[in-house]
């Protein structure tokens, strides 16, 4: 499968078209649990599993993933398209489970510290089997101190990336595999959205996990060569 030109572009996020929230004049909204993220915790996690997962299973080194990067396409089969316009509360209850921490781990600079230390970026669940979306950029990125990739899900469970399955650089998108990964929560792929329409994003910036952002479809485009 070639990969979508709906992900063209995307920066390291969960994209899914919603529709605005509205509510009748005089009406309260129903209140939802709080969805509470410790940040800290979760990078502790996150570089205390995979490294666990570093040691007890072989991780795929680095400079194989990213040789792998030359791949083009690849058969999946996939789920149906999605179809359901959901408000930005909706996206982030039921999107939440489909949006990984992923990146890559490495080691420390200072001799003293044994401990691994990681970069992470966003990733996405489009197969339950562990097949996910993630950045061009984030695999090929230089660090020589890497040993291992991985990918970990909000309620904590960690997996290493097997493999990457397709890669396109101009689009800056990657289809990886996850080790040993089953029962995971896909989020549908949806259709070319026109310029305009709203899209409501779940993404990692700068070490904030889980953040809601919502935006429009600006522009399609590729990056330069």
């Amino acid at each position: 499968m070639t990969p979508h030109p709906f992900f063209t572009g995307i920066t390291c996020a969960l994209i899914v078209l919603t529709a605005l929230p509205s509510c009748t004049p005089g009406t309260t909204p129903v209140s939802q649990a709080v969805t509470v993220i410790d940040d800290n915790s979760l990078r502790s996690d996150f570089e205390k599993k995979l490294g666990e997962l570093a040691v007890s299973q072989k991780p795929t080194p680095h400079a194989t993933l990213k040789k792998q990067l030359q791949r083009k396409s690849c058969k999946l089969a996939l789920p149906a398209t999605g179809s359901k316009q959901l408000t930005p509360a909706q996206v982030y209850q039921q999107r939440l489970g489909s949006t990984l921490m992923l990146g890559r781990l490495h080691r420390c600079a200072s001799s003293k510290c044994k401990k691994a230390h990681a970069n992470i970026a966003s990733g996405v669940v489009i197969r339950e089997d562990g097949i996910v979306l993630t950045n061009h950029h984030v695999v090929d990125g230089e660090s020589p101190r890497t040993f291992a990739m991985g990918a970990m899900t909000h309620d904590g469970r960690a997996f290493l990336i097997e493999e990457v399955l397709a890669a396109d650089e101009k689009a800056d998108v990657a289809i990886l595999k996850l080790k040993d990964a089953k029962g995971l929560s896909a989020a549908p792929i949806f259709g070319d959205e026109p310029v305009g329409n709203p899209v409501t994003i779940i993404s990692n910036p700068t070490g904030k996990f889980f953040t809601l952002t919502q935006g429009y479809v600006s522009r399609y485009t590729v990056s330069p060569t």
